[in-house]
């Protein structure tokens, strides 16, 4: 599984979402994406991912303790399989430098990974998720 904290404004959110979802298509698995961020009353109206973009697939998270549940899962689960099943986490310092993420099975992914290089084998299809308004008057 993947999980993907989403943050930020909608640019922040778009990058997020296409750097999970590129990283589950290519390790063919889950994407769950954590927007527990968004339920805090700051930050409440900012999410704003799902009127932009078709997401169908993906299993949303709200609840900050469901999420932490979920990583010491992860934890959990790769030190009683003595690490055959791996779990990384993520912290993307800088976000407009790409890095190769280290092998794993489940990955936890926080940060800004605003860089291309995170989303360009699958850039079509997810531009294909856009929404778009068609305006018959032009």
């Amino acid at each position: 599984m993947i999980l993907v904290v989403l943050s930020g404004g909608i640019g922040s959110q778009l990058f997020q979402y296409a750097a999970g979802y590129s990283l589950a298509k290519e390790k063919k698995c889950r994407l769950l994406l954590d927007y527990s961020f968004f339920f805090t009353k700051m930050s409440y109206n900012l999410f704003k991912l799902d009127q932009v973009i078709h997401i169908s697939d993906e299993i949303f998270i709200k609840n900050i303790w469901l999420s932490r549940l979920i990583r010491i899962w992860f934890g959990i689960l790769s030190y009683s399989t003595f690490f055959k099943i791996k779990y990384e986490r993520i912290d993307i310092k800088n976000p407009f430098e790409f890095e190769i993420f280290p092998d794993a099975s489940n990955y936890f992914i926080n940060g800004y990974p605003n860089n291309i290089e995170y989303v360009y084998k699958n850039l079509d299809e997810i531009l294909g998720k856009f929404k778009t308004k068609k305006n018959n008057e032009n």
